[in-house]
């Protein structure tokens, strides 16, 4: 991306000019559901195991910590939605025009193989933590 380029308006209209139609069917509610899910289900897995190996200090700044990296990949994501007045359907799509194709399949790659170790760790976080 050029830096000389102006900053984009906020809430600049997009047109798709490929002709790829935006079947998306979301809408407020399920956004927030979607996020809501997202956090606290990490969370509740997270808090005790963070509070357990970090202690009382180091556990929630680690957390607050991660929940700041959420929070720019969040940014992050909703910035590619319209990128040079061309909206994308999809996140693979936008990352396939700003990045190019190969990059777009390294950062699949890397996406897939970071959600298949998450559900890894997520499921040995849930077998070792002490429940009563």
């Amino acid at each position: 991306m050029d830096s000389s380029k102006p900053a984009a308006k906020a809430f600049a209209p997009c047109s798709n000019p490929n002709g790829i139609p935006n079947d998306k069917t979301g809408n407020m509610f399920t956004a927030v559901m979607h996020i809501f899910c997202a956090i606290v289900g990490a969370g509740v897995l997270a808090l005790p195991s963070t509070v357990a190996w970090l202690g009382w200090v180091a556990g929630p700044i680690m957390l607050i910590v991660f929940y700041v990296i959420s929070l720019i990949s969040s940014n992050m994501l909703a910035d590619v939605y319209c990128v040079d007045n061309t909206e994308f359907a999809r996140y693979h799509h936008a990352v396939r025009y700003v990045l190019g194709r190969f990059n777009a399949i390294l950062l699949s790659i890397a996406q897939l193989s970071n959600l298949f170790l998450i559900t890894i760790a997520y499921t040995i976080t849930g077998k070792t933590l002490p429940w009563p």
